[in-house]
């Protein structure tokens, strides 16, 4: 896992400290301590080195950030059991086992101490397992091409079985479940129609604000990069 929980050393300059547009971005984006500003890390699955395409990009505007370098279907299968096991068995390895090393809030200062309170794929396990379904969910073995035609209308091969993309639409389109965890799954369509889950993300909120010391900072950092 990357982190920016590092401040820099010494931002990038683009007017001298005594200009005018360099004294308001200084007072407006300084940090400034509020206690209640926890800050969060947020785990990505489902991108490739480097990440981020910078390509065209203006330093000078906030939000132009870049594009998002997706990882193609041949190298992330989030369709996996493993794969669902992971995403759901990770949210309860941090916030249970490893709070301490990750600085994490204590689970009792966040939905009262369940990681499916706030962790997308273990909520949707309980909440396939509340509807007697199983999770995870298998891998559809079937053909990539072919259809039946129903009413007119020709269904994929692909379509004919239960998976997982369709199910987590199911689960987010659930007003309790999408306000919450929407962000935190992308889909993406293949051009032989084929639904796929593109990314996953999920956040972790650390015991740390944006006033602490770059000391901090670093100590925070380095317990993120050991985990694995």
């Amino acid at each position: 896992l990357a982190t920016q929980l590092r401040l820099a050393t010494r931002g990038i300059l683009f007017w001298p400290d005594d200009h005018p547009f360099a004294l308001y971005l200084n007072n407006e984006f300084s940090f400034k301590k509020d206690d209640d500003n926890n800050m969060a890390v947020s785990a990505v699955w489902g991108l490739e080195y480097p990440y981020i395409d910078r390509a065209g990009t203006r330093e000078t505007v906030q939000f132009d950030m870049g594009d998002s370098i997706f990882a193609p279907a041949s190298k992330v299968d989030f369709d996996a059991e493993a794969a669902q096991e992971f995403l759901r068995d990770v949210c309860y390895l941090a916030v249970e086992e490893r709070t301490a090393e990750l600085n994490l809030l204590t689970p009792e200062s966040l939905q009262g101490g369940d990681p499916a309170g706030r962790c997308f794929m273990a909520a949707f396990a309980l909440w396939r397992e509340s509807r007697n379904e199983s999770f995870p969910l298998p891998k559809p073995q079937v053909a990539s091409s072919g259809s039946v035609e129903v009413d007119g209308i020709k269904i994929p091969a692909f379509a004919q079985v239960e998976n997982l993309p369709a199910a987590m639409l199911e689960f987010l389109g659930r007003p309790a479940f999408g306000e919450e965890f929407f962000v935190n799954v992308g889909f993406h369509r293949d051009e032989d129609g084929r639904m796929r889950i593109r990314y996953a993300s999920q956040d972790f909120y650390v015991n740390m604000t944006d006033d602490d010391s770059y000391r901090r900072r670093t100590e925070v950092g380095d317990g993120w990069d050991r985990f694995e």
